[in-house]
């Protein structure tokens, strides 16, 4: 086993396509997430496991309602 692996494993792993999705959320967000922006994010976790490319990724994000809600 070497890097090759390791990387396979994580690419394959739901934990680590969800902390991906999530930590993408509060990078173009620019905050960390609420409770009504669990849909979101796991919308996002199911485009990236089925390997959208990142353009329909961010397209997703920016689009969705949590994206425009702004915190006071």
């Amino acid at each position: 086993s070497g890097p090759a692996e390791l990387g396979m494993l994580i690419a394959e792993s739901e934990e680590a396509l969800g902390c991906g999705a999530r930590q993408l959320f509060r990078f173009v967000s620019g905050r960390t997430e609420y409770e009504a922006d669990e849909e979101a994010i796991a919308a996002l976790t199911r485009l990236t496991g089925s390997r959208a490319n990142f353009r329909e990724i961010v397209l997703a994000l920016v689009e969705s309602a949590s994206f425009n809600h702004h915190a006071e």
